[in-house]
């Protein structure tokens, strides 16, 4: 019986999110390559969101470093 947590390279996983991108389809990718689609999909959208994550981060220093600059403070407050 084949493990379930079965590791996998990043260059491996680079490779497959290549050919993702090439196809265009994750689940035609998973299936020539005998793995779960939500696996590859993962992978594809993995980076992304890093992304998302280190552009919102860098806003946000941003965004503090000028409020000290200023000396604005920026309420967030949603009350009535």
């Amino acid at each position: 019986m084949k493990s379930k947590n079965t590791r996998y390279s990043e260059e491996f996983k680079n490779q497959i999110v290549k050919e993702v991108e090439e196809v265009r389809n994750a689940n035609l990718v998973a299936r020539n390559q005998t793995k779960v689609p939500g696996t590859v999909t993962r992978w594809v959208r993995e980076p992304k969101i890093k992304d998302i994550v280190i552009t919102l981060k860098r806003a946000l220093m941003k965004r503090n470093l000028c409020n000290k600059e200023t000396g604005l403070v920026i309420r967030s407050d949603n009350g009535p």
